[in-house]
């Protein structure tokens, strides 16, 4: 199994994905609405943000494998063995 930071790779891979579509439905589907108001984005810059959205979602990717590797090594550190052990810590950070 290929190793990233001593960590396994998947895990990596599958806890980055999960974290990304969190945030997706956190801002793309819940809360989209009121965070469009609360910026008061015009139409214009709404579509606009619509049609550069790619960099963007990269980006937004790239920072979950991030956070995935930085929990992952934190767990690690702490010496975390169980199941329950390591939920409680992940929520925590």
């Amino acid at each position: 199994m290929p190793r990233i930071f001593g960590l396994n790779a998947v895990g990596v891979l599958i806890s980055a994905i999960a974290f990304y579509m969190v945030g997706f439905v956190f801002y793309g589907v819940i809360f989209q609405s009121i965070w469009v108001e609360l910026w008061n984005f015009t139409e214009a810059e709404t579509a606009a943000m619509g049609e550069n959205a790619t960099l963007s979602m990269a980006m937004g990717f790239v920072i979950s494998v991030f956070s995935a590797v930085f929990i992952g090594l934190a767990l690690k550190m702490f010496g975390t063995t169980d199941l329950n052990s390591a939920l409680r810590k992940a929520i925590f950070l």
